[in-house]
């Protein structure tokens, strides 16, 4: 049976970082308002961009790192922590609400899933440190 080549998360990991960098230089102007009890916050949607690129950035350097030195990480649970990690970030910079209440709550369900999107990065390091030693 013929191996499909399948995209990697560290190729796709690095096309968002460029891809989100573009966009940010080109189209994103505005502020998301957010309010965490008696504190109001504004952040611009540039922020958010140029934090999903270094994001990325810094999860591609992961990636390669592990797959020229180490051993590569496995690519299903890199499926798993690109989607946890870029949807959450990605649903911020396009900014789909501008109700104040909306995105209050839309940024706490972001970070709740960018985080779990970390835990699946650690999972996946140590998942495919135990399977080397096991061999």
């Amino acid at each position: 049976m013929k191996e499909q080549n399948m995209i990697k998360p560290q190729t796709l990991f690095i096309a968002t970082a460029f891809l989100v960098s573009l966009a940010n230089f080109l189209f994103l102007k505005s502020e998301i308002d957010i309010q965490l009890y008696d504190t109001y916050y504004v952040i611009s949607q540039q922020f958010f961009a140029q934090l999903l690129s270094l994001i990325c950035i810094a999860c591609f350097t992961l990636y390669f790192i592990y797959a020229r030195f180490i051993v590569p990480l496995q690519n299903p649970l890199g499926y798993i922590h690109y989607i946890l990690t870029v949807i959450p970030v990605l649903i911020l910079v396009l900014k789909p609400s501008d109700d104040m209440q909306t995105m209050t709550l839309i940024a706490i369900i972001a970070a709740g899933l960018l985080v779990l999107g970390q835990i699946f990065m650690i999972v996946n390091i140590v998942r495919t440190r135990r399977s080397e030693t096991e061999d």
